[in-house]
């Protein structure tokens, strides 16, 4: 307690007194409010999240969660004793996930004593809280974990150089779910690099290299390291059985530890003289023997072996429930919906009513409504809130939901005059300013028609008459039912109501559409008989000008037709007009018509052909 500065209050529950009072006492100090309760855990995650996000700039702050509740693992272990024939159990317990430790979290535990298949507890550790509160946990035992397939990765990997490292569990407890991630068994095994044997081409190029380098090769820092005594690398740490540790490695499979440096070494002859006699020569001496990867070879190398374990998980606290226990949870639970349906119905009827009662107890008194009232329902207004308010915090506190209705319909039936009339009052404006806006449209649609020509003239005498009446109708009217609303009090009964004004709307908007409707329908009737008028008057003259074309003597072969400059561009419809002539041309019964032949020889009078040529 003396490590607490400031006890600050968060959530909407902390407003109750009896919360206050009790953290009061608990904590022997005045409590924090110096902030919204109800906004400080939003406003908390908003600051978090600027936090988090690289778009904002804030204030720093840490926020940690905790383990609360501190979980173990119980395993047993088989001991010799000794006697060879007996062998005793213990039960071994290791803290996995201690009280407090933070978010997030890894661990590794290591089994290196168990070479069969075995099971391990996990399970909750000493909780921090009173015995009582305790029990609202439930039960302590979290899982049961039955490892299987220790034994055959064992036989699976036994050999010389292979030495078993034990059984790794790898734990997570992220955000505060408990989870068993993998689960494998490793082994070490010692292994040797088999030489490669160089062929001569290889030979010459190393001998090559060597000459024109400028002697031996030198071997660089990373080569120029050194076994261990026993020619392997240094043994990692061998953890204790049942030992945890947080995890900080990626498993990729199988792993190899890096062997040692290799230096190269070099035979005697390799010592960089060489004959007078032999200048610029190869020296086979030079040549690398067979001696160097002899020597580099059955170099100790370290691989990490890992095979999977299987892992069946039974959990513990939280039973399945069979079918019987099923049905009786599945009937229980359908209960308590239907029991929380009727509550929140309940409390709305309820909440519907409260308010409503408290609305009209404030417009009762208000200088917005009371000119609305009268001073008997005022009076009734204000004792039937008050005794109704009353009941509502005595008696009433847990009415049924019919209750709370029914009165809710008793003061809306008393309260509806009043609140009629304050609506009248505010909507009657725009109901007038409607109806104004409706006659000036009546008024320049009427006008318009009236001055239509003959010609154009659309409507009977009768339909004109009958929106002219109507619109005087109106205009009267209205004015006779403003000089009587402004003689009435505003707490009676309005005589200019909405509803009578939408009527007079109605009645002039249904007139206007009717004769817009026929104008739009006798202006296409209008334009269909116009089209139809010219379609006849050109099919008449069509059939008139044939008529006279048939009529008409056909004439004589010999006369020459005029001929007529015709541009290039209508050559084609030229064609066609002269042979639309040619084939309507006839001729009288009796009459003979020339025929060319190449009997027709020119006339001795004329010497031209019978036909004539265009």
């Amino acid at each position: 307690m003396d490590l607490i500065d400031q006890v600050i209050l968060v959530g909407a529950g902390t407003r109750v007194p009896k919360v206050q009072e009790k953290l009061a006492e608990g904590m022997k100090r005045d409590l924090g409010k110096n902030i919204n309760t109800d906004e400080a855990a939003a406003m908390g995650a908003v600051y978090k999240g600027a936090d988090l996000s690289s778009g904002f700039k804030v204030k720093k702050f840490i926020t940690k969660d905790a383990v609360l509740f501190p979980i173990l693992v119980d395993f047993e272990r088989e001991l010799e004793t000794d006697e060879a024939s007996s062998k005793t159990v213990k039960v071994v317990r290791r803290t996995l996930f201690s009280h407090m430790n933070p978010y997030l979290q890894k661990k590794i535990l290591t089994f290196n004593k168990h070479v069969n298949d075995f099971t391990f507890y996990v399970s909750y550790g000493e909780l921090p809280v009173p015995s009582h509160e305790a029990l609202a946990i439930g039960s302590q035992n979290i899982t049961k974990i039955d490892l299987k397939g220790v034994g055959t990765a064992i036989e699976k990997n036994k050999g010389e150089g292979v030495e078993p490292k034990g059984v790794i569990a790898h734990f997570l407890d992220e955000n505060g779910l408990f989870s068993l991630n993998l689960v494998e068994s490793v082994f070490e095994k010692n292994t040797t690099v088999e030489p490669v044997a160089e062929d001569t081409l290889s030979k010459l190029g190393s001998a090559f290299t060597n000459l024109f380098s400028g002697g031996s090769h030198e071997p660089t820092p990373e080569e120029n390291t050194h076994d261990s005594e026993d020619g392997k690398a240094p043994d990692d740490h061998k953890p204790h059985e049942g030992e945890t540790g947080d995890s900080h490695e990626k498993d990729t499979g199988n792993e190899s530890v890096p062997n040692v440096g290799e230096g190269s070494t070099k035979s005697a002859n390799e010592s960089g003289e060489s004959d007078a006699g032999n200048t610029g020569k190869i020296d086979d001496a030079k040549i690398p023997d067979k001696v160097n990867a002899t020597a580099e070879a059955n170099k100790p190398k370290l691989v990490i072996v890992k095979e999977s374990i299987e892992v069946q998980t039974y959990i513990l606290d939280v039973l399945p429930l069979d079918g019987e226990q099923f049905k009786v949870s599945s009937t229980k639970l359908k209960e308590l919906d239907e029991i929380d349906r009727t509550r929140t119905l309940r409390e709305k009827a309820r909440n519907a009513l409260e308010s409503f009662v408290s609305d009209m107890q404030h417009k009762a008194y208000s200088d917005d409504h009371e000119l609305f009232l009268t001073e008997e329902e005022r009076e009734a207004i204000g004792k039937f809130c008050s005794e109704t308010s009353d009941w509502l915090y005595e008696d009433g506190a847990d009415a049924e939901k019919n209750i709370y209705e029914d009165k809710l319909k008793e003061i809306k039936l008393l309260t509806k005059d009043f609140l009629d009339r304050a609506r009248e009052y505010r909507e009657r404006p725009d109901a007038l300013e409607a109806l104004d806006k409706m006659l000036n449209i009546s008024t320049s649609f009427l006008d318009g028609s009236k001055k239509l020509p003959e010609d154009l003239q659309y409507f009977s005498e009768i339909e004109l008459t009958t929106l002219d009446k109507a619109v005087k109708e109106t205009l009267e009217w209205k004015e006779k039912q403003l000089e009587e609303q402004a003689k009435t009090p505003l707490s009676e009964a309005p005589v200019l109501t909405i509803r009578s004004i939408a009527e007079k709307i109605d009645t002039l908007d249904r007139e206007v559409k009717y004769m817009m409707n026929k104008a739009r329908v006798e202006k296409l009737k209008k334009q269909r008989e116009d089209a139809a008028k010219l379609v006849k008057e050109a099919e008449e003259k069509l059939k008139a000008d044939k008529l006279k074309a048939e009529q008409t003597p056909s004439s004589s072969v010999h006369e020459e037709l005029p001929i007529t400059e015709i541009p290039p561009a209508d050559w084609k419809k030229f064609e066609e007009m002269i042979s639309e002539n040619y084939d309507n041309e006839t001729f009288p019964e009796d009459s003979e018509v020339p025929v060319a032949s190449e009997e027709n020889e020119p006339s001795e009078s004329t010497g031209e052909p019978l036909h004539t040529e265009l």
